[in-house]
């Protein structure tokens, strides 16, 4: 009822001649089948668009090829669930028939080989996503198989529970591949990451992640659904979730992401949301256009600024967002009135104005607050927890001291001699990162002790050698990020925490404590610019031998 007194509202007060999508269907085109599974988009601008029906291209001038062709390869090209360009042009597609196909397919779209997939186990090897890597390596998402690779001679390998143990299950929803090569694997119980498939590195969120994007600029973008069904979409472990006061909040379900040459990202699944960091706000753009509420794939094509979105019941969608300035008309999930958002430099979206009371809609972001207690000055201290992070985020401020230590000047000898920990050799004002020092998650506890046994252990054999221990955590948020001097002082705070645990270890087992200098550097010096356990460290300086 709320949904047709917003279209009657619309009706009556816009006069609208609007045309916000184009819809291309069975119908009105070409397209050989109106569930749509998969976009992907070349640099001349051809749309390969993979369906339930049959493989088409839509050319730059709107004409269509099909791939229909009786006693030909096309007979391979049945349905289609996956589809990815590489860097030669040539089209990798994911096909189904009576088998699973990896389907090659030329610059210009002729058939050149294909790949039958191997099954065991009786296993579902249905392939929802493909991404290629940096050497040309072909990565599957698979249905209840794990992850496959094809390398560049055509070898497979496969990585499921029984290969992997960090997997917590073997229904993969997406993959992709980030500009330093590292593979995101989007899974049914929690997200991955890994170089070359020896080792993987688990992320601290164990919900279903139903699709994971990357850009060029290195932004890695998830969707998740919770074990209560709450949607949420994490960009470089910043949270963009709707409100707790929208109504249809657990209506809105992600299917499919993508981000355009702005940084502003898309969701499609049973709408259309659009996320922007300095907006921070969530839209469902709504309208008379786009009936559908089964998107099922997105991908923007840069070189015109239009997004292209296909769905499983209704074909497929173009929307010119960067063609024009204009004005364009929202509803907002939160169920209030309608409001115009302006859009600088969107475009095909020609609605007339009228005059109308702006309505103003409050977006929150919600952080989700773990409580542990803390003794700090006789107080607790409340722990916010990032989902995509082991860092516990603390809501209390710390004054931290910096300590300079004073050494005489080195004498030659000094300046050549050396030490050994853990099969390095070191030097004075040389860095080692400490191996196995681990912590309890949303604490400075001590999970092992292996590592700072090991520590003491060096600490004692060379009872000369003075050091410095800085602690690391997860890197801060971006500066335009609403919380960042808060999340920021919390990691430094955390950091500082943690390292002196590693030094009062030390201490009250014989370690003089003159010989150690403790720092803290909480989210200022990332290994790596995204969330991964090896940003959260400590590091030794050697400060005097």
């Amino acid at each position: 009822m709320k949904h047709l007194l917003t279209i009657l509202f619309l009706l009556v007060s816009y006069q609208a001649h609007c045309q916000l999508f184009t819809n291309y269907n069975s119908s009105n085109s070409s397209l050989p089948s109106d569930k749509i599974n998969c976009i992907a988009i070349d640099p001349n601008g051809t749309k390969w668009i993979g369906t339930d029906g049959g493989f088409a291209a839509l050319l730059p001038n709107d004409e269509w090829k099909i791939y229909n062709k009786p006693n030909s390869s096309d007979t391979l090209l049945t349905q289609i669930s996956a589809v990815t360009i590489d860097k030669q042009g040539n089209k990798w597609l994911a096909s189904f028939r009576d088998k699973i196909y990896l389907i090659k397919l030329d610059k210009e779209g002729n058939y050149l080989l294909h790949n039958e997939i191997p099954v065991f186990q009786n296993k579902n090897y249905y392939i929802n996503s493909i991404a290629i890597d940096h050497q040309g390596n072909k990565w599957l998402a698979t249905k209840a198989g794990g992850v496959w690779q094809i390398n560049s001679q055509g070898k497979w390998f496969c990585y499921d529970m029984s290969i992997v143990p960090e997997f917590m299950t073997d229904e993969i929803n997406a993959i992709a591949v980030d500009e330093k090569n590292e593979k995101w694997v989007a899974s049914a119980a929690g997200l991955w990451s890994t170089q070359d498939g020896k080792e993987w590195m688990p992320y601290d969120i164990f919900d279903n992640i139903t699709t994971v994007e990357v850009d060029a600029k290195g932004s890695v973008c998830i969707s998740v659904s919770d074990k209560k069904g709450r949607q949420k979409l994490y960009c470089n472990s910043q949270l963009f979730q709707l409100a707790k006061d929208f109504n249809s909040n657990k209506y809105f379900k992600i299917k499919a992401i993508s981000i355009d040459r702005e940084g502003v990202v898309w969701a499609v699944g049973t709408g259309i949301a659009r996320y922007k960091n300095d907006e921070r706000n969530l839209f469902d753009l709504n309208t008379t256009e786009f009936t559908s509420n089964l998107a099922s794939c997105v991908e923007f094509e840069d070189g015109v600024g239009v997004l292209w979105i296909g769905t499983a019941d209704k074909g497929l969608y173009r929307l010119g967002i960067y063609e024009k300035k204009q004005e364009f008309l929202v509803d907002s999930l939160a169920g209030k009135q309608p409001q115009i958002v302006h859009n600088p430099q969107g475009g095909n979206m020609n609605l007339q104005k009228v005059e109308i009371k702006e309505v103003e809609v409050k977006i929150e972001e919600k952080l989700e607050v773990e409580e542990m207690e803390i003794a700090k000055q006789g107080k607790d201290i409340s722990l916010a927890t990032n989902p995509m992070s082991k860092t516990p985020l603390s809501l209390n401020t710390v004054k931290v001291e910096k300590v300079v230590p004073i050494f005489p000047v080195d004498s030659l000898e000094e300046a050549n001699a050396t030490v050994t920990l853990n099969n390095k050799v070191l030097k004075k004002g040389e860095i080692i990162n400490l191996e196995n020092i681990q912590f309890k998650k949303a604490s400075f506890e001590l999970s092992s002790t292996e590592g700072v046994e090991t520590l003491l252990l060096f600490m004692k054999e060379n009872p000369d050698v003075q050091i410095e221990l800085a602690g690391h955590t997860e890197k801060n948020p971006d500066k335009d990020h609403p919380d960042y001097k808060r999340l920021s002082q919390t990691y430094l705070e955390l950091s500082l925490k943690r390292v002196e645990t590693v030094a009062k270890y030390l201490k009250t087992r014989g370690i003089e404590a003159s010989r150690i200098v403790t720092k803290a550097y909480g989210g200022e010096k990332p290994l790596f610019n995204y969330s991964t356990e090896r940003n959260r460290r400590v590091e030794m300086r050697i400060l005097k031998i």
